[in-house]
């Protein structure tokens, strides 16, 4: 049974939710005939004092995002000099990686995190390993330097400005494939109603649902925006995921006591597909797997934040070029966007927009690409 590796970097849960769609996407179109594992790179091979710096900056970049617009600028600007970044700031991660990928000897590494993604380029270069290295990359329109790792064998594009960019840094053709942004399979499955939805979850249905979800470490403005929505007397029905926010949870927790409205909260979950399915909109901050999730279950996404000024942001851009999506980064233009779908027809427009967007077909289309690709790469490699 061959091996497929799939190394992520734990940097929110986007690498981690894109490695899954693709393994289970895999394990779906071929049965028992690969081993696929998921690992955290900085973890798995012992490099903890990297991994506990790349778990704490990203928490701090989320709460201070001048932090890591300063630092994705800063890498832009000194491409391809920047590529010193891994010997010169995390030495460990590079040495202790590439003696991982060589003591494991996949018969294919595919992974959804640039620094992975380099280090195993890396180890193949120095013949440590001799499998192919492929490239997800999880920024759908950004094709941000660390991406365009001009040494693994493939690279997947989810967009025709990916395409381009990585073309633009020297990325040859034949590296290049066109696959779409990976989905978690259950986001395809048949889903409950959405009246059986609203039963589950003691939701009014004469309400709109509105869902709030920041990822796993539940930082975001709308989790403030909610107790003064809910003053205001607003009827809404209130999904919230506070991830590993424990202070945020007991907030909530609280607040849905006192509510005059529905207002459920969730930690961690496994089911944001029925989530998705029975809001009406996703409340969030424009990372990818959110806005494709939100898209591909027909549900405009009402951002209030975005990660990075060169990556995230044109995430919303997206959304707001096809009218399938509001920005709203403080309160009066959450509350207009809010009192817009109370009064007018405006959300079933946002709906229907969405089930024209090419890319969001697509996607609808392509859930089988990547495993087919990968299973032709194995079968013949």
């Amino acid at each position: 049974m061959k091996k497929i590796l799939m190394p992520i970097i734990e940097a929110g849960a986007g690498h981690l939710a894109t490695a899954k769609a693709i393994r289970d996407g895999i394990e779906a179109c071929y049965p028992g005939k690969y081993h696929i594992e998921i690992v955290e790179l900085s973890q798995a091979s012992g490099a903890l004092k990297e991994h506990e710096f790349m778990r704490r900056y990203w928490r701090f970049s989320l709460a201070h995002r001048w932090m890591a617009d300063l630092s994705m600028t800063l890498m832009e600007l000194f491409h391809p000099i920047s590529r010193i970044y891994l010997p010169l700031f995390m030495p460990g991660l590079l040495k202790k990686g590439i003696e991982y990928y060589a003591s494991r000897q996949p018969d294919l590494i595919l992974s959804t995190h640039f620094f992975a993604i380099t280090i195993a380029a890396l180890a193949k270069r120095r013949k440590k390993i001799s499998c192919p290295v492929v490239g997800v990359i999880t920024d759908p329109f950004s094709p941000f330097s660390w991406w365009c790792e001009k040494r693994a064998d493939f690279l997947f594009a989810p967009s025709d400005e990916v395409e381009k960019g990585l073309l633009r840094r020297g990325v040859k053709p034949s590296q290049i494939v066109r696959m779409p942004f990976p989905i978690e399979r259950k986001f395809y499955d048949p889903l409950p109603s959405k009246e059986t939805l609203l039963t589950r979850y003691s939701l009014n249905p004469s309400y709109q649902t509105l869902l709030v979800v920041y990822g796993g470490e539940g930082i975001g403005k709308a989790y403030e925006f909610i107790p003064k929505i809910i003053d205001k007397r607003m009827p809404f029905n209130w999904l919230v995921v506070c991830g590993r926010n424990k202070p945020l949870y007991e907030a909530m927790d609280a607040l849905s006591r006192s509510s005059p409205y529905p207002v459920r909260v969730f930690e961690f979950v496994e089911n944001m597909h029925e989530l998705i399915h029975v809001a009406d909109v996703v409340v969030g901050k424009a990372g990818p797997s959110l806005l494709f999730e939100s898209l591909l279950l027909g549900k405009p996404l009402l951002a209030t934040d975005y990660s990075t000024y060169m990556t995230e942001r044109k995430n919303l851009l997206f959304a707001l070029r096809y009218h399938a999506g509001w920005w709203a980064p403080d309160f009066l233009s959450f509350l207009t966007v809010l009192e817009t779908i109370l009064t007018t027809p405006l959300l079933n427009t946002y709906c229907e927009n969405i089930s024209a967007i090419p890319l969001v077909q697509q996607l609808r289309k392509g859930k089988d690409d990547i495993a087919h690709w990968v299973n032709h790469l194995l079968d013949h490699s």
